[in-house]
């Protein structure tokens, strides 16, 4: 099929006139190339599918006729590779797991934040599976001449259906060896944070695993190799962007090994040539594909086939990475529903007048969990005073200390402003006492993000976060609390109602 992103095509399957509107419109309204058809009826679906050239599937899973299930595994044996995205109004732990278990692609409570930003990420859903798709159509032609199409389709599949990088990446080394005639093959993975590849497949393993332990004292498994592009050649070839090609493993390993140790390798392994070649994603250095021959060099149709292996690599690097950002989204949605859960059942909410003054007890922990900060606090609107008054303030490990002001003016400070008119503030190097003199202005300069709370029944207060500026909050973070205070606002009206 051809799939192209001047026009994303969604099939929308839900039974309800009402959100099956309200989904059309939010998407063809969000300006990103949409292009929607709803229907009330699995049967419909199907038949849909099976005509039509769409790039997601978006399916209630409280459906009157039919299960969600059902649909996603019907949907699978019509195209593989569509996403399929579970919606519900309901928001239960119980959903999130049956998700999983029926592999569809992520799942999206129906909520007024999160449906703010389900087009940016439908979308980015949709462009993960649509480049892995693109790239195995694009090279059939020029790889059917071997056995490479067949390695890369059924990898492609084994990561679609376990999400499990490390043993896709394993059974890739293991194929490269034996269907290319390889000697060995090292698929590794770049860890940012330690600046070295780790291995994330290797083949064959035991011999040469167990002669780097008992000679050099090293796991292959574990050991992590520096990336070092002022001293190692390959690694400067890495920072480029270009395979490398040659014949002495010392090269490969620069000064994370003594020469002679990587020659001795090298020999162990009967390896005389060597293909090494990164992966990447966008701008970011994902990993890469370490290849050794028998022969002194390599022919133009191995050349071809390993190319095609780093871009499909680069593209299931890529696919991991943002499923495993979809999880973590996921567990903070988790935590922000659990948090509301605590408020209800310990009476946190003083829901006949309004006034939370003791969420912040029962929730913190949990609000942290979802999304991380130094400091935690609630201000309560006094409509007396006309200000924002700290109820509670907490650190990382409970209490702490009063670093935040007592009184926030709602006429002469930002988050007094910001809690009457509705306003969030996101903002790194935020200055929190603006008109103070303190010999040293740094130490009023944090990273922040407040959210008010009463946005649909006039103002009640503000959740405000706090950070060094070390670790700046982002867009996700703020969607989160945004969620919470939503929900929140929900128990209010609830409970006048």
């Amino acid at each position: 099929m051809d799939k192209t992103f001047q026009e994303t095509s969604i099939l929308i399957l839900e039974d309800s006139l009402e959100l099956r509107e309200q989904l059309s419109r939010l998407l063809t309204s969000a300006n990103q190339g949409f292009r929607v058809e709803a229907v009330p009826s699995s049967g419909t679906v199907m038949r849909k599918l099976a005509m039509g050239d769409f790039h997601a599937l978006v399916v209630d899973y409280d459906l009157a006729v039919g299960t969600a299930a059902s649909i996603v595994k019907a949907a699978a044996e019509i195209d593989p590779h569509l996403p399929v995205v579970i919606i519900s109004r309901h928001y239960e732990d119980v959903i999130f797991s049956e998700v999983t278990r029926m592999g569809a692609d992520s799942y999206y409570p129906v909520t007024e934040s999160s449906l703010r930003m389900f087009p940016d990420t439908l979308l980015k859903r949709v462009e993960a599976r649509t480049a892995i798709r693109d790239a195995v159509d694009a090279k059939y032609q020029s790889l059917l001449r071997s056995h490479q199409l067949e390695i890369l389709a059924s990898l492609v599949r084994k990561m679609v259906e376990t999400n499990d990088l490390k043993s896709v990446m394993q059974e890739m080394a293991e194929q490269v060896v034996k269907r290319l005639n390889m000697k060995v093959v090292s698929l590794q993975k770049f860890f940012p944070d330690q600046n070295g590849f780790a291995a994330f497949g290797i083949y064959p393993r035991g011999k040469l695993v167990k002669f780097a332990e008992s000679v050099f004292s090293i796991s292959l498994d574990s050991f992590v190799f520096p990336f070092d592009p002022d001293n190692c050649i390959v690694d400067r070839y890495t920072l480029e962007r270009r395979p490398w090609v040659g014949n002495d493993f010392a090269e490969v390993f620069g000064p994370s090994m003594p020469a002679r140790a990587a020659r001795m390798i090298q020999k162990f392994a009967g390896v005389k040539s060597i293909y090494n070649a990164p992966f990447y994603g966008k701008d970011k250095l994902l990993g890469g594909l370490v290849v050794g021959n028998v022969r002194t060099g390599f022919t133009d149709v191995e050349m071809e086939a390993f190319d095609a292996i780093v871009h499909i690599s680069s593209l299931l690097f890529e696919y991991n990475e943002s499923n495993q950002a979809q999880s973590v989204h996921a567990e903070r949605l988790k935590a922000v529903r659990q948090a509301i859960e605590i408020i209800q059942k310990d009476d946190g909410i003083d829901i006949a007048h309004g006034r939370p003054a003791k969420f912040l007890d029962t929730v913190c922990r949990k609000l942290v969990s979802a999304v991380p900060a130094d400091v935690i606090a609630f201000f309560e609107y006094d409509r007396v005073m006309h200000a924002l008054v700290l109820g509670n303030e907490f650190g990382r490990s409970g209490k702490g200390s009063k670093s935040l002001p007592q009184r926030l003016s709602v006429d002469g400070h930002r988050l007094g402003r910001a809690a009457v008119s509705g306003e969030t503030l996101l903002e790194n190097n935020f200055e929190l006492n603006p008109e103070a003199h303190h010999p040293t202005r740094r130490r009023d300069r944090i990273n922040l993000l407040a959210v008010p709370l009463g946005r649909d029944t006039g103002p009640i207060g503000m959740i405000v976060l706090t950070r060094s500026l070390t670790f700046p909050f982002v867009d996700s973070d703020r969607e989160v609390i945004e969620l919470f205070a939503s929900q929140f606002d929900l128990g209010i009206i609830s409970g006048r109602d």
